[in-house]
Formats: C-alpha cells, sequence, structure tokens
C-alpha cells in the first residue's frame, strides 16, 4: 500500500502507578507517579521524517491527609510536580529543545462548624523552570482558595468560593518573537507589569 503524504505517526508509552498507605493514627498518604514519552514524526515527502520529536514526562502527586482533628477540622498537605524533556531530531522543529521542571506545594483545611456546613481555605506555591539552548526562564506563584459549603437537601448543596490561579507558558510559548512572529507575550515579573 502506498504512504499518503503528508503524514503523521504518533506513540505514546505510559506508564504509572497509584498507591494509597495507611497509617495506624487515621491518617493516609496518596502517592501517583507516572511516565509517558512520545515519539511525533511527521512525513512530507518521503521516508526521513522531516520533523521527528521526543517528548518524557515524569510527575508525580504525594497528598498526606492528616486525622480530623477536634472533631472539626481536616488538613490535607501535598505536593505535585514534573519533569519534561523535549528533543527535536528532525530538520524541522515544532517545540524547542527543552527541559521543564515543576514544583508546588499545598495546604488544606476544612473546619466543619455543623452538620450540614463546612468552610475551606487553600494555599499553594508552584514553581515552573524552562531551560534551553535559547532561553531560561523561571516562575513562581502563591495563589489561595476559600469557600463554603451549606448542604439544602441530601443530594443539594449550595458551594460559594473564592480563589486566585496563574498558568505558566510552555516552551513554545516561551520562544522569542523573532522565532514565532505575529506573537505577543505577557508576564508578571517581581518588578513590574512588561510585554515582550
Amino acid at each position: 500500500m502506498k504512504k499518503v503524504l503528508p503524514s503523521k505517526k504518533l506513540t505514546t508509552h505510559i506508564i504509572s502507578s497509584e498507591n494509597t498507605l495507611f497509617f495506624d493514627n487515621a491518617s493516609k498518604l496518596k502517592l501517583n507517579v507516572g511516565y509517558v514519552f512520545n515519539n511525533r514524526k511527521e512525513f512530507e515527502d518521503g521516508d526521513i521524517a522531516a520533523l521527528d520529536m521526543n517528548l518524557g514526562t515524569f510527575s508525580y502527586d504525594a497528598k498526606w491527609y492528616l486525622p480530623q482533628w477536634n472533631e472539626q477540622w481536616t488538613f490535607t498537605l501535598g505536593t505535585q510536580g514534573m519533569y519534561q524533556t523535549n528533543a527535536n531530531k528532525g530538520e524541522e522543529m515544532l517545540i524547542p529543545d527543552a527541559t521543564t521542571a515543576d514544583i508546588g506545594v499545598f495546604g488544606v483545611s476544612e473546619y466543619y462548624y455543623s452538620e450540614k456546613s463546612h468552610w475551606q481555605i487553600g494555599l499553594r506555591l508552584d514553581g515552573r523552570n524552562i531551560d534551553s539552548e535559547e532561553f531560561t526562564e523561571h516562575y513562581t506563584a502563591f495563589n489561595f482558595s476559600t469557600g463554603i459549603v451549606q448542604s439544602l437537601l441530601e443530594n443539594l448543596s449550595l458551594r460559594a468560593n473564592l480563589s486566585s490561579g496563574y498558568r505558566t507558558p510552555n516552551g513554545w510559548q516561551s520562544v522569542r518573537p523573532s522565532k514565532a512572529a505575529g506573537k505577543c507575550r505577557c508576564g508578571w515579573s517581581s518588578t513590574a507589569f512588561r510585554w515582550r
């Protein structure tokens, strides 16, 4: 059968583990780890891939659920993160070669002030580092969330929340304007708001 050009070939390999450890003091630790490897090839006019990109991602998520305190408070502490590498072997480049490392730490607490109502508050600190031959970027963010939950009926609850959030750019979005025409990027630095 004759190959239709242009064409793409994508292979993905995944390994993951999800574990929960229970302790004598009624606390528990949930630990999820995984690794994903992707290879993307694009063929334009022959058997040699013009685009040949490898993307490897190791990720983890750990949550420690502490025992309930004073019959009204619950606490959860955790961390999440990833380590990702991108490598191009073809003559074309969709995303620049880069290494991305993320880490986040957080804490969440719930206060049950009645059988049908509770208040929740959470704090989170995140960091991301993107390193390539063309650039190095580092981002940090501090976020919060708070909210209340009121049970109205057996299967109906009312929830009100207030929170902050952020999203860092990925490697492609971090490429300087000279490498990605028509792109405008804005960012928040420790000194001032800036356009690039």
